[in-house]
């Protein structure tokens, strides 16, 4: 019997990957991952996901099975070969009755699911958040070459959730930072070098001008003020 990494060239296998991603960031990043991997390995699947620290659950950035695309997956890891690979922080391989050896996981006998190999994503600090794995209905033996592609993909996806994350976080910053400038009770302006108004909050365009002229000279020169 054949199995998916049979005949796997490490070098064309790497090629295949880097080709299919190099070019691509976000969620079409993941998506070429993914389907590059599986047509690497020769394998029936293959999806990344983020870890919902709160939840214990992993949401798929992209996930590729049998051929098509599988959208908005999300499951809870308990009884799965995930599990491992999320709370051991460690590769797990299952290459042969990965049904039996996982019967708590209710989508791996109607994918006809015979084998399995995960690795985990972690950030900069050590900690996980997420995983990236294949599965075939085949066993699926063993391999060194198999285990370093996937983990070399690993990290790129893992960089990739980590930029998002904070892109995420800076977006939310500016987000609070803007609440707080529009509903500051004080008048808040940016002026530009002109010292011409190019912003204020909604409490400056509320306010009426002072009697020094607040708000009508602040485009004038020193010398022009002056010589009123």
């Amino acid at each position: 019997m054949n199995h998916p990494l049979q005949d796997l060239e490490e070098h064309e296998a790497l090629k295949l990957i880097l080709e299919g991603t190099s070019r691509e960031t976000g969620q079409a990043f993941f998506r070429a991952l993914v389907k590059a991997l599986a047509t690497a390995l020769r394998t029936h699947g293959a999806w990344v996901t983020r870890l919902d620290s709160g939840s214990g659950e992993l949401d798929s950035f992209a996930m590729w099975l049998n051929g098509e695309w599988v959208n908005e997956y999300r499951y809870s890891i308990k009884g799965t070969p995930c599990e491992g690979v999320i709370h051991g922080c460690r590769p797990v391989h299952v290459p042969d009755n990965v049904i039996k050896l996982f019967p708590g996981d209710p989508d791996l006998e109607p994918l006809g699911a015979v084998s399995y190999l995960g690795v985990p994503l972690t950030d900069p600090n050590g900690e996980v958040i997420g995983n990236l794995a294949v599965l075939d209905r085949r066993p699926m033996p063993e391999d060194p070459r198999a285990l370093a592609i996937i983990q070399i993909f690993a990290a790129r996806a893992a960089a990739e959730v980590s930029r998002l994350r904070a892109e995420q976080t800076v977006r939310e910053r500016g987000e609070q930072i803007r609440g707080l400038y529009d509903s500051a009770l004080d008048a808040i302006v940016q002026l530009d070098a002109d010292l011409k108004i190019v912003r204020a909050n909604p409490a400056a365009s509320s306010s009426e001008p002072s009697r020094d002229g607040f708000g009508s000279d602040l485009g004038m020169t020193h010398d022009e003020r002056n010589d009123d």
